[in-house]
């Protein structure tokens, strides 16, 4: 009782937003109390010299570690950093499980001539990314469907509280990761957005889909070996990746583990559970860009 009554005393707190950003010139908190000094508002998130963009925190761990560390030193930065380099070359990336839209924001801020794809399926969370994509003024086409290997309707698995970061359409893993509220939502095949759309290619490609980037893959169908995008991808687990490998034998992938707490980047023979977070599938010309090879 006395720590809800407290954060509500906390919440009412003005201009914390202010004097976050004034205690920031100092430098950031330590990594066990930044998380408690949260606030709900726009930001402006720094990239590379005169390029940045703005983004609303809600409060939530995501935006508020971006808002304290840095896009590149928090979160996902590794593999933030290293889609940054890629999205220099990258005409068409596609987005998946975009949630309120760092990846897709921070290649339209990088390469203005991209044309963006962020897939959000979830309603209340679809909404923040359109609103972030809007306070940019941002070309970004928002798809409020998931991706799988159907087109049609299906029972997304999520979180029952106010922002989820975890939603799947595997009940399998629905279950391993408690995800106790369901709705039905749209899907599309992959293959049918990229005929629909009439896509010539997908460049860059980021799968987050809580153990459901089988399905995903399925449905890109007979274009994921046309294409051959460069991909990150989650594996949450041994058996996911037992399920994928067969799909990329046609394809002239190298596969590499992203460690985000370590900030390595490691080649692997085979593809395996994440270390921690991603996988980065490529081919060997992109591997020699990035110099991992």
């Amino acid at each position: 009782m006395l720590k809800k009554t407290l954060k509500s005393i906390y919440q009412l707190i003005p201009f914390k937003k202010n004097l976050y950003e004034g205690i920031k010139v100092f430098g950031a908190p330590s990594s066990s109390f930044y998380p408690y000094l949260t606030f709900d508002a726009v930001f402006t998130v720094p990239v590379q010299e005169n390029q940045a963009f703005k983004i609303r925190s809600h409060a939530l761990y995501i935006e508020t570690e971006i808002f304290w560390k840095g896009i590149f030193n928090s979160w996902e930065g590794q593999s933030l950093a290293l889609w940054a380099k890629l999205c220099e070359d990258a005409e068409v990336v596609v987005d998946i499980g975009a949630n309120t839209g760092v990846y897709s924001l921070l290649t339209q801020t990088l390469q203005q001539s991209c044309k963006v794809y962020a897939f959000e399926p979830i309603p209340r969370v679809f909404d923040k990314l359109k609103k972030n994509v809007t306070i940019n003024n941002y070309p970004i086409h928002c798809i409020k469907k998931a991706l799988s290997n159907r087109t049609g309707q299906q029972q997304i698995f999520e979180e029952a509280i106010n922002h989820s970061y975890s939603a799947t359409l595997d009940s399998t893993s629905s279950k391993q990761l408690q995800l106790v509220r369901s709705t039905e939502i749209e899907t599309i095949r992959l293959d049918d957005f990229v005929e629909q759309t009439q896509l010539s290619k997908i460049d860059l490609l980021k799968i987050d889909a809580e153990g459901h980037e089988v399905e995903v893959l399925l449905g890109y169908g007979k274009y994921l070996e046309e294409h051959q995008p460069t991909i990150f991808i989650e594996i949450m687990t041994e058996a996911i990746a037992e399920r994928l490998t067969p799909l990329f034998e046609r394809c002239n992938y190298l596969y590499f583990n992203i460690n985000e707490r370590k900030k390595t980047v490691t080649p692997s023979k085979r593809l395996t559970k994440s270390e921690q977070v991603n996988f980065l599938l490529c081919s060997k010309t992109t591997a020699k860009k990035l110099k991992l090879v």
